[in-house]
């Protein structure tokens, strides 16, 4: 039995996000995947925010700045950032 979880299939889409947190202030992240129900950024341990922290997250270096997304953090591992959209 797979111990797969997901509900949305996942999307490889380089590129990068502008993550905002009052605490941890503003970093420059790189998206690792994205699906319907959040993304996964590549992040060190020492400068994620806390699992249930309500974040902002913005993709960058587009012709335009993309809108600004409420999203939670899920999960941090040796993976990256997990966090779902609100």
């Amino acid at each position: 039995m797979s111990k797969e979880r997901r509900i949305y299939s996942r999307s490889e889409l380089p590129g990068k996000v502008l993550l905002n947190h009052p605490s941890h202030g503003e970093q420059v992240l790189v998206v690792r995947n994205l699906s319907n129900g959040g993304l996964l950024l590549e992040a060190t341990l020492d400068i994620c925010p806390p699992i249930g922290a309500t974040v902002e997250v913005q993709f960058i270096g587009l012709e335009e700045k993309g809108p600004v997304i409420k999203v939670r953090v899920i999960r941090i591992d040796s993976q990256g950032l997990a966090l779902s959209y609100i």
